[in-house]
């Protein structure tokens, strides 16, 4: 298995592997997760790619910002880890919510890119009045039982013939980010997505 290290690039905590010559890839995690999560990916891809996956700011080993962000400014983050680490262009992948960040870096950093991955994403969640309600509803059924919440949702994150075994993984290391930290950071993000404050 190759060697990954975890790494600080200014404000951001970032998982790092692969050869500093090859073409790099920026790993965007989901709500609720971290850099960690593309351990398998890291794995598989590494010995093709150099790969970074940060946590998101207030995520994992991240800095919190100041002020809220918003999508601007965790897309932005991907900009400044990119001038941090020397790179002028990157193939950017984004998960989920995560895809919403990566869809932003592309509009807002166009010349940054040499190609954009979309998996399991949107075009976020505000756009509708109904997609927002939704969203309100998701927030609430978290505040009320958020380990329940996150058991329940870990399955829909992965492949149909995905093993019991990575499911609970996946559940566990979301169960161990969200709970992370000074404030809640999946109710926040969850309310944020909805267009409360």
């Amino acid at each position: 298995m190759p060697e990954m290290t975890r790494t600080r690039r200014g404000p951001l905590a970032v998982v790092e592997a692969g050869d500093l010559s090859a073409p790099t890839l920026v790993l965007l995690h989901g709500i609720g997760s971290s850099g960690d999560a593309f351990a398998d990916q890291m794995s598989a891809l590494s010995d093709r790619w150099r790969m970074l996956a940060p946590d998101a700011p207030g995520y994992g080993e991240s800095a919190e910002s100041a002020e809220a962000p918003g999508i601007d400014g965790f897309a932005d983050a991907v900009a400044r880890l990119l001038d941090d680490a020397e790179i002028d262009r990157a193939v950017v992948l984004g998960v989920s919510w995560g895809g919403v960040i990566a869809t932003r870096f592309a509009l807002r950093h166009p010349d940054r890119l040499r190609a954009l991955v979309l998996a399991d994403t949107s075009r976020g969640s505000g756009h509708s009045p109904e997609t927002a309600e939704m969203m309100r509803d998701r927030a609430e059924q978290y505040a009320a039982d958020p380990e329940g919440f996150v058991r329940d949702r870990a399955p829909l994150l992965v492949a149909d013939t995905t093993s019991a075994e990575v499911v609970d993984r996946v559940a566990a290391r979301a169960i161990e980010q969200w709970a992370a930290g000074p404030v809640d950071r999946a109710d926040v993000a969850w309310r944020r997505f909805a267009g409360k404050p």
